[in-house]
């Protein structure tokens, strides 16, 4: 359940913030999105801390942080080519799509 609110999101999301990352600043969208789950994760850790983190919670901080690296992801990838010089643009992108692959968030 913990995985499904996570990545449903990001499924369900796509098209969406595939085109955020078109209309709007990469850079402020990362930027945004990074600290929004920063601050999600901090609320989660005091909640556990506490003692007040039941699945509920954890579900729903799940679910935030599933809709925020929805719209994360595509503005990230495509920042990948104004980062480096066009001819390593092929080695970039090859490097940040297996991160993606070992690391889903």
């Amino acid at each position: 359940m913990l995985n499904f609110s996570q990545f449903a999101a990001i499924l369900l999301l796509a098209p969406w913030a595939g085109s955020a990352a078109d209309r709007f600043d990469r850079r402020k969208l990362v930027l945004v999105m990074q600290v929004g789950s920063s601050a999600i994760s901090a609320v989660l850790a005091l909640l556990a801390f506490l003692g007040q983190a039941g699945a509920a919670v954890v579900i729903f901080a799940s679910l935030l942080l599933g809709v925020l690296s929805a719209f994360s992801s595509p503005a990230q990838m495509a920042l990948v080519v104004s980062l480096v010089a066009p001819r390593d643009i092929p080695t970039a992108v090859s490097l940040n799509s297996m991160r993606r692959s070992s690391c889903p968030v």
